[in-house]
């Protein structure tokens, strides 16, 4: 499990998580905050976006929560689904519909609830 944490948020593969990258994991695997104050913390430090997720930042948080919490996903489909529901002309989508639409899609929705579950190995002989 530490290794896909690890691998999640070293985004400059340096081999060393960056205070900012640390922070980013420690929200994310906080289940004493609500999953909503996780996203929000994490979009408004980040991405100062005056309410808005730019393609880009959605791209990073969207990749990041599913290598996280081992969600098989197509970040192009759920893109699409946000843009046609919420997108503005410019592209952009508004940050309260980008976390709303994580919070109720069913496999977010468990992850953030349930957390990173650890794989147990199988008893040994």
């Amino acid at each position: 499990m530490a290794d896909r944490i690890f691998k999640t948020f070293d985004r400059n593969k340096s081999g060393r998580l960056t205070f900012d990258e640390f922070i980013s994991a420690y929200i994310l695997l906080q289940n004493s905050l609500s999953p909503q104050v996780r996203l929000n913390f994490l979009l408004n430090h980040y991405a100062p976006n005056n309410g808005y997720i730019t393609p880009t930042m959605g791209r990073r948080v969207i990749q990041d929560m599913s290598n996280l919490y081992g969600i098989n996903t197509d970040y192009q489909q759920l893109w699409r689904n946000l843009e046609a529901n919420h997108a503005l002309q410019n592209g952009l989508v508004p940050q309260e519909a980008f976390t709303n639409y994580f919070i109720n899609h069913p496999a977010y929705s468990s992850a953030f609830y349930n957390g990173v579950q650890v794989p147990i190995p199988p008893p040994s002989p």
